[in-house]
């Protein structure tokens, strides 16, 4: 299958602005949809890009854009929902995916990527994130026998400059004196570098064979969110003494958290209460996510490890990180 132009969804997002120069840099031509095309100008520089403005949401305009297009590669997801019954999920990681498959179907388009997330299932995740997700790749596969080639991407956090991984964790910290405490404090994750999953995802863009695989994306090592915390607070170049909560203590903060998103007037209290608490959005739904690790078994294991990454746009440097310290720790990859 020639692949000389695709459509990507979400493209002026994190994952989607590194995917979308590597493609340029192919030659590929590439539209990105966006509701507000004036504030992605910087990816205009970019040879063989176009950024049209249009509602993805609205089945004409999503299909007008599609028209011309060898493939579409979605991005387009949410970790956080305003809603406590998952709606919002749904209509992101479910109903949209529907109305993207209709599109190509409309549009006699052959190929569709989608990003997931690891351990998405839904049928048996703790969370409404995962289910959502698990429920919209599933409907996306049951076209891979009827003439799309559908291919479903399941990374664990992904890590880069503009991440809202380490990025927030140095905000967190910056902000929070002393004491940090921190909920699932030994939940797992095997972070993968943007770089990476952007070039798996070419790589089975291009891949006939591809067609109906899900693709679990990990880096080479797994830490615990209490050692991601540790390396986070050494690269920055502070002391915080860090402190696991039980869980109980840990889901009292996410309804918290919940509650504050719905009642601002909470906010104050509880970031005298637990400093760094308005920074630390964590909701009930991602403290059930963390409930399973987001580590691979069996797995596309990607080859940039956050020792080679992080200390680059976090600031320092020139700081030795003791590598093996934190390897050690790892039981995972």
């Amino acid at each position: 299958m020639n692949i000389n132009r695709v459509c990507i969804l979400g493209g002026t997002g994190f994952v989607g602005s590194t995917l979308v120069c590597k493609l340029a840099a192919m030659g590929i031509k590439t539209r990105l949809i966006s509701r507000h095309p004036e504030r992605h100008r910087e990816l205009l520089v970019l040879p063989n890009v176009e950024i049209v403005e249009a509602d993805i949401t609205e089945f004409n305009r999503l299909s007008y854009y599609l028209h011309d297009v060898d493939a579409v590669i979605n991005l387009v997801g949410i970790l956080n929902d305003n809603t406590l019954d998952g709606s919002g999920f749904r209509k992101i990681h479910i109903d949209l995916p529907k109305l993207i498959v209709q599109a190509c179907q409309k549009n006699n388009i052959k190929r569709l990527l989608q990003m997931s997330a690891l351990h998405a299932d839904a049928g048996t995740a703790p969370s409404h994130y995962l289910r959502s997700k698990g429920e919209g790749e599933n409907h996306l596969h049951i076209f891979s026998d009827k003439g799309i080639q559908v291919t479903t991407f399941r990374p664990s956090v992904i890590f880069g400059p503009d991440d809202d991984f380490f990025n927030r964790f140095a905000k967190l910290l910056k902000v929070t004196p002393f004491i940090c405490p921190i909920p699932r404090a030994n939940s797992r994750f095997a972070p993968a570098y943007v770089g990476d999953v952007a070039d798996a995802m070419i790589k089975h863009l291009l891949d006939p064979n591809s067609n109906g695989q899900r693709v679990d994306l990990c880096g080479p090592h797994s830490y615990s969110m209490l050692e991601i915390m540790e390396y986070t607070a050494a690269v920055l170049g502070i002391k915080r003494k860090f402190i696991a909560l039980p869980d109980s203590l840990a889901r009292f903060m996410a309804h918290m958290s919940d509650m504050a998103n719905n009642i601002p007037i909470i906010t104050p209290a509880m970031n005298m209460l637990i400093p760094g608490f308005k920074e630390s959005r964590f909701s009930i739904d991602n403290y059930r996510s963390l409930l399973v690790d987001s580590t691979c078994d069996d797995a596309e294991t990607l080859k940039t490890a956050i020792e080679d990454i992080v200390p680059k746009y976090l600031g320092n440097q020139n700081e030795q990180y003791h590598y093996d310290r934190f390897r050690s720790r790892s039981t995972g990859k």
